[in-house]
């Protein structure tokens, strides 16, 4: 009996420890303390963490039965037994290691299933999981025909883990697999089998008791981030993306290990066709140069998504190749690539809500099933935006502030001695590309008529100090004498509060307007006056004014005699 008992413990321990995969931990308190006929428990699957609404279908699988001798309370030989469907794929295995699992005559599990064969501490950590990882493979491509002992259906909570507990099962060995989700959960062990314990100190007694068996899932969802080296750009500039993502960890034998990085660039950003990908192992520095992947011997190129979308590229990776020379794991794959600005960019206005024409997203599709429906993907996004900015500028009389036509303006940024180019007329131009040069200007003319008139809007600019010169006043006024500076900075949002690590938003502060922030336009008045007349000397002066009302009085002096002395005669 002691012998019995021996092998017994020897045996549980080893389930017990099967797994660096997932981990019973037994509860406190027994459930059943009397194993009678036909006894069933409970095992609860922890560790089911999804977005919230998530439809996850945990199911386990029974391998192994228990025989127990209810009546004297104790195990019998042989303890464990293979159920007939995993009996018969051990006996036909091509890996010779699994067919010592079984004796042949019984189906009972052998001591080789504990006894250590290949390490002296006897635990086979890496030998048992890569068992039940062919066990699992082989229970979904129904190389064994084995149907699920019981199921059910979770629903995720966002970030707080949800439990499943699955209930009238009898005493065994069970493999659980997940389905659905977002994360890649790896195939688990738990044991639901009577275990020796004290039940009572006084009178000390010792029974076999049946707890709940609970396994903790190891799981891992692979995360997507995306950069970008300039995020406040011109036309005709080049920036550099950047995509880091996480390999999803599949299991060895997984029937799917589908995973793929992809790119769609915005009709603003124009593709330079120079994608370079790294591979990085746990202990290497993203920060830093990783190990070329290359499309022969790593992955595949070409321009659909699992999802049948199109993208401006699609990496298909080839997951059992993601090791470097000495047969460690990439975790993490680096994506970079260049992209030139081009005039479809979009200045933000106060009217537009999304820059569509700037957004780039990226894509990581990977299967969440690694032994279901290859069909089963997941997404993660990733975004990175770019703002391009303007100047507006209205020309005004300088009295009557009304909008006056007919000036010409140049426009050069800070420490450049060369104007901008630009296309465009009639006071509306843009960044002139480096393929139309031929078609580029430098004298930039206001608006002549209609609701516009007066004003110079201008696009396609990056943030920065520029200088506004005046070439041609319109006709009756005064060329300004100085140039105008104008700086466009970004009326960035503070993130989470750290306004030292703000984020660009396409606003415009222009420092002196009552519309700062609501547009990516920088606007000013530019004011022009007609002059004024100055005070003169050396003209005749009043002499002559003098003269004449000295003759015009003395004139009218002498008609008034003439008149007094006739009217004396005829009185």
């Amino acid at each position: 009996m002691k012998k019995k008992l021996h092998r017994w413990a020897a045996l549980c321990l080893t389930l017990a420890l099967t797994f660096c995969l997932a981990l019973p931990v037994w509860a406190d308190e027994p459930t059943t303390y009397d194993i009678s006929v036909g006894q069933t428990g409970t095992i609860q699957v922890n560790g089911i963490q999804e977005p919230a609404g998530t439809t996850v279908t945990v199911n386990v699988y029974q391998l192994m039965t228990v025989k127990f001798d209810t009546t004297n309370q104790q195990p019998e030989e042989p303890l464990y037994t293979w159920v007939t469907e995993v009996a018969q794929w051990l006996k036909t295995n091509t890996n010779e290691t699994y067919k010592t699992y079984i004796n042949e005559s019984d189906n009972s599990v052998t001591e080789n299933f504990s006894v250590p064969t290949t390490d002296e501490n006897g635990t086979k950590a890496a030998e048992i999981a890569a068992f039940y990882d062919a066990l699992a493979a082989a229970i979904r491509s129904n190389a064994i025909v084995l149907n699920a002992t019981s199921s059910q259906t979770v629903q995720g909570a966002g970030t707080q883990a949800v439990s499943a507990s699955i209930n009238n099962l009898g005493m065994g060995n069970y493999l659980v697999l997940i389905e659905g989700g977002m994360k890649v959960y790896r195939p688990s062990a738990v044991n639901l089998v009577p275990e020796w314990k004290k039940t009572s100190e006084s009178p000390e007694t010792w029974e076999w008791v049946l707890e709940t068996a609970n396994v903790e899932l190891k799981s891992s969802e692979p995360a997507l981030t995306k950069t970008v080296s300039d995020t406040q750009v011109a036309i005709g500039d080049t920036v550099t993306y950047t995509l880091v993502a996480d390999v999803p960890q599949f299991p060895d034998n997984a029937l799917n290990k589908g995973y793929c990085i992809s790119d769609v660039l915005p009709t603003g950003m124009t593709y330079n066709g120079n994608v370079t990908v790294e591979g990085y192992t746990e202990t290497m520095d993203v920060g830093t140069a990783g190990d070329s992947l290359t499309p022969a011997t790593h992955y595949t190129s070409d321009t659909e998504r699992p999802t049948t979308d199109t993208a401006t590229f699609v990496l298909k990776f080839k997951y059992d190749m993601l090791k470097n020379a000495s047969g460690e794991r990439y975790t993490k794959i680096k994506v970079t690539y260049t992209a030139t600005v081009n005039a479809a960019i979009t200045v933000k206005t106060a009217s537009s809500t999304e820059l569509t024409n700037n957004i780039n997203n990226a894509y990581l599709d990977y299967n969440s099933d690694p032994y279901g429906s290859p069909s089963t993907w997941q997404t993660k996004t990733a975004t990175a935006t770019v703002y391009s900015y303007g100047i507006e500028v209205k020309k005004v009389d300088k009295s009557t502030q009304l909008p006056i036509s007919g000036a010409e303006f140049t426009l050069t940024k800070a420490n450049e001695d060369d104007a901008i180019k630009f296309v465009g007329s009639n006071g509306t131009y843009r960044v002139a590309t480096a393929t139309e040069s031929t078609t580029a200007v430098e004298t930039l003319v206001v608006t002549e008529s209609g609701e516009n008139m007066g004003k110079l809007i201008l696009s396609g600019l990056d943030a920065g100090t520029y200088t506004l010169t005046e070439t041609k006043a319109p006709a009756g006024y005064v060329k300004l004498g100085a140039p105008k500076t104008i700086t466009i900075t970004d009326d960035k949002t503070a993130m989470e509060g750290d306004t030292a690590n703000s984020k660009p938003n396409g606003l415009v502060d222009d420092g002196e307007n009552s519309a700062d922030g609501i547009d990516g336009y920088y606007e000013l008045d530019v004011a022009n006056s007609k002059g004024f007349t100055l005070p003169s000397t050396g003209g005749m002066g009043t002499v002559l004014f003098t003269t004449i009302g000295i003759v015009l009085m003395g004139g009218g002096l002498v008609l008034l005699l003439l008149y007094l002395r006739r009217r004396n005669r005829t009185e």
